[in-house]
């Protein structure tokens, strides 16, 4: 008895060494997600210098002035008479130079596009956040207005991140359509889907919650999704799509095509044809 009680104690004893180890590499690991959360979720190339910038005619460097009081410079290629005008919101990572190609392709119909340039990124002033980079969609699109384009001539484009605060700005102010590259259902889905082992509904911060404001969106809607994404699982987006009240939406599966990588004719032909459509309705 006395044997098999030393083994016990023996088994109980590293027991809870390795489990109290367990949970203090736990914690460690939970703290350092909570406090690398905003460099894990936005990730700015700043070395642009946007207003130094040499961008063609008929570009625009244009100066928002957001609600809390920052100044961001941001770009503007104004559309061609009788043509809508794309509000572009670009994801996480890089910077609005990368998205001037895009512009160029849109430009082809007639579209105008504005680039916004989030805070904190480029040489913007300010960190980001999800309240401030609402913010900052916000004053763009207060921009536009002023400028004298009408709501119903204004196209949300978000990509990504961007495609959150895009269904938000969709929901809350009259817009003529939208356009989702890539779509999440919400930041703690995606932190669920990379993360499963952590408490990540305690941890997150900003939740970027879109399926709360999808069944708001109304106006047309279309959504592009590379089959061969490797960031964001497609259930999400499909059960985002499902969320979406709008009677004119449509939902691109693009074979092949990665995250960050799609053809961008392609996006842009099916913009124009679905826009064409809604016209002759």
């Amino acid at each position: 008895m006395k044997v098999r009680a030393f083994y016990m104690k023996k088994f109980f004893g590293t027991t809870y060494y390795v489990v109290s180890r367990l949970l203090v590499i736990y914690f460690i690991v939970a703290t350092a997600m909570y406090f690398l959360q905003d460099s894990m979720i936005y990730k700015p190339d700043k070395s642009l210098k946007l207003q130094q910038y040499q961008l063609p005619q008929p570009w625009q460097t244009v100066t928002l002035n957001t609600s809390d009081e920052l100044q961001l410079t941001s770009w503007y290629l104004p559309a061609e008479t009788g043509e809508k005008t794309i509000l572009y919101l670009h994801g996480n990572g890089g910077d609005i130079a990368n998205r001037v190609g895009l512009a160029k392709l849109f430009k082809q119909y007639g579209y105008g596009m504005f680039l916004l340039e989030y805070r904190g990124y480029a040489d913007n002033p300010g960190k980001p956040s999800e309240t401030g980079l609402y913010q900052d969609s916000l004053a763009a699109y207060q921009w536009l207005i002023e400028q004298g384009v009408n709501p119903e001539n204004i196209i949300v484009y978000g990509e990504s991140l961007g495609a959150a605060l895009a269904i938000r700005l969709a929901a809350e102010q009259p817009v003529g359509g939208l356009i989702l590259d890539t779509p999440f259902y919400s930041m703690l889905a995606m932190a669920n889907s990379l993360y499963p082992f952590l408490p990540n509904e305690l941890l997150l911060k900003d939740k970027y919650e879109s399926y709360r404001y999808a069944p708001e969106v109304t106006v047309p809607t279309i959504i592009f999704y590379g089959m061969e994404d490797e960031m964001i699982p497609l259930r999400q987006v499909t059960n985002l799509y499902s969320l979406i009240k709008s009677d004119n939406k449509l939902l691109v599966l693009i074979p092949g095509q990665l995250h960050n990588y799609k053809d961008m004719n392609l996006i842009v032909n099916m913009v124009a044809l679905q826009d064409a459509l809604t016209k002759d309705l």
